[in-house]
């Protein structure tokens, strides 16, 4: 998955997007949506060169989003917020347990961020159609 600040870094790495896809970023982000569309060239060749699509979303979290921040107009490469087959961790110390060893940084989050326990609703749009991959923490019609 893809971090990124700004809708239109996402353009910058995607291809496709029309109004369609604008409107749901637009509404849904920064929050727990994640988009999988065709990448674009753009996108380095070492994320995941033999996929043609991308997924990508803007958190909420303030802690990710300084993490951004910080690093001006890099994205940020992350796993999901738990291994395939388990569930979403629910807090810090779940978070240890999962990824501890698997990945280079588990970031803590400040004091007052609550995480959800629920997972991103992931959706794809490719060939300008969308079709929900994951029911998640929000619901798209």
């Amino acid at each position: 998955i893809i971090f990124a600040k700004s809708i239109n870094q996402l353009k910058q790495i995607s291809q496709s997007w029309d109004p369609v896809i604008e409107s749901i970023a637009e509404q849904f982000f920064p929050g727990p949506l994640t988009i999988i569309m065709p990448r674009s060239a753009a996108l380095p060749n070492w994320i995941n060169p033999e996929i043609d699509t991308i997924a990508m979303r803007i958190p909420a979290s303030p802690s990710v989003m300084k993490l951004l921040d910080d690093t001006e107009d890099e994205l940020l490469l992350s796993s999901s917020a738990n291994l395939s087959g388990l569930n979403p961790v629910n807090n810090y110390q779940e978070a240890l347990d999962q990824f501890t060893g698997k990945v280079d940084l588990i970031l803590k989050p400040a004091v007052d961020e609550h995480l959800s326990g629920k997972a991103s609703t992931i959706i794809s749009y490719l060939d300008s159609s969308i079709r929900v991959i994951r029911e998640g923490a929000l619901l798209i019609n």
